[in-house]
Formats: C-alpha cells, structure tokens, sequence
C-alpha cells in the first residue's frame, strides 16, 4: 500500500502534534518521516528514518473497561500513535507500560475525543481502556 504523508497525516489527525514533516515514499508502508513531537515541555525530534506503518493489532475496546492490546511488543519499535475519534462518547485510555486503567493514573494517560497520543519508540506494547463497550480508536505503529 502507497500513501503520501499528507494523507497520513490527515487521516491520523496530527496536525496540531506536528511542527514539521517530510516523507518519501520509497516502497510499500515504507515511509522517510521526520517528526517534531510536543512532549509537554519542548519540541523533539520523534521519529526519523525509515519506517514501515502498521495499523493497531485491534481497533476497539470490545468492553467497557476491560483493557486490550492496541500494539502488540515491538509493533511501535520506532514509535507510532493513537487517535481518539472526535465523535467517541469517552476518553481513551492509554498505557505504554502496563494495562491501561479508564482514568488518568502514573501509568495510563486518558486522550479526549479529537485528540491524538503519540506513541514512544519503545520495544514493549501498547494498551488501551475505554469506560464504554464497543470504543473505537485508529492509529499506526512504526517498526
């Protein structure tokens, strides 16, 4: 599958997470990108270099508050990111180490409709909780 970072970019709802980008798209879900992140406190460089995206290994949470595993380990090895649908009735939960719980706590970050998680380059996976029963949510992961 070929797509362009404009349309990648689009479709995960990054614009207000984004500085700057650049992408080539030198073969099939391989992208160039470079990204600058807000981490809360200053701006990184969050992912370079080439990387082949993957969608979630799941796409809901299939029941309110039972966690699920949005990328398995090493899925999001160059890191990735979660969008929470700007029409979804809940926040979505999420946890980079650990299982996600349905409120903000030191181990699960709770993301509001509209709003994008950016996913760390990390070896572990990803989970996810909602407090309503059929919760969607799209992202990428970027190996």
């Amino acid at each position: 599958m070929r797509f362009g970072i404009v349309g990648l970019l689009a479709a995960a709802g990054l614009a207000a997470g984004l500085q700057s980008a650049r992408a080539q798209v030198p073969g099939d879900n391989d992208i160039t990108i470079r990204t600058e992140c807000w981490n809360g406190s200053v701006w990184l460089y969050c992912l370079n270099g080439q990387v082949t995206a993957s969608a979630p290994d799941v796409s809901s949470v299939t029941t309110a508050g039972t966690a699920v595993t949005a990328f398995a380990a090493s899925h999001v090895a160059k890191g990735g990111w979660l969008f929470n649908p700007a029409a979804a009735a809940a926040p979505l939960c999420v946890a980079i180490s650990g299982v996600a719980g349905t409120t903000t706590s030191a181990a699960t970050t709770c993301i509001a409709a509209g709003q994008t998680y950016a996913i760390p380059p990390m070896a572990g996976s990803v989970s996810v909780n909602a407090s309503d029963t059929g919760h969607l949510f799209s992202g990428a992961g970027y190996q």
